[in-house]
């Protein structure tokens, strides 16, 4: 299912708490005594829980610590999980965290004592079919810009309209056409998740570094290549 709790205790060095919105650091390779990050964390034991997070939908408990304790903050939904490079330059996992509406919060406690109060909630990868999204794969006719397959139903072609810098924080990426990709559900995945990148020339890697081929380009489809340096950045590309 899931991990049904986190405590922001300010460890460690890559945290950042925006308050309802929050980036928060995974688990391991911490310097005990200075706090800096001195190896690499990887997706298993607890950050394999949390990420587990992201596809079930389960919110985890917010604890944050304060003078007399730890104060519970209501719960937040765990929106998406990669790993990149910090601050001390060793790969860590990456987890973006979103409030959820309507929670008990701001309740003080103290470890190991636990709330009472719970609460469901369950969340969904939204497509967004935008009338700029549509146009985007109207141009490319519904194929994907990496594999070049278009997917036929008895509705019509599909296809997906794949943000490169993502919506929202913390990249705050733009809503229109150059910084949008017609993809197949898979690559659109693997965009979002880390699984490739894209350089400055528009070549296609595989997450390993294999050459995945050019990306399809058409007329009138123009792509800021900002936004797929941002994307290797969120990575560590």
């Amino acid at each position: 299912m899931g991990a049904e709790s986190i405590v922001l205790s300010g460890g460690y060095e890559d945290d950042e708490d925006h308050g309802s919105f929050i980036l928060y650091t995974g688990h391991g390779g911490r310097d005990g005594s200075t706090g800096m990050q001195i190896a690499d964390q990887e997706f298993t034991r607890l950050n394999k829980t949390l990420l587990a997070n992201v596809t079930s939908g389960q919110p985890v408990r917010v604890m944050r610590k304060v003078a007399t304790g730890f104060r519970y903050d209501g719960l937040y939904s765990v929106d998406d999980a990669y790993d990149l490079l910090g601050k001390s330059g060793f790969r860590i996992c990456r987890y973006e965290l979103n409030e959820v509406a309507s929670t008990t919060a701001g309740t003080a406690m103290t470890a190991p004592g636990r709330p009472a109060a719970r609460a469901e909630s369950t969340t969904s990868r939204i497509v967004r079919d935008t009338a700029r999204s549509r146009r985007v794969k109207s141009l490319h006719h519904y194929m994907c810009q990496v594999c070049g397959v278009r997917l036929e139903t008895k509705n019509g072609d599909y296809a997906e309209g794949a943000h490169i810098r993502p919506l929202g924080r913390p990249h705050d990426g733009p809503d229109d056409e150059s910084n949008i990709l017609c993809l197949c559900p898979n690559h659109h995945v693997q965009l979002d998740k880390g699984g490739l990148y894209i350089t400055d020339d528009f070549q296609v890697h595989a997450r390993d570094g294999a050459p995945m081929g050019p990306l399809t380009l058409v007329t009138g489809h123009v792509i800021d290549v900002a936004h797929v340096g941002h994307l290797r950045g969120q990575f560590g590309f």
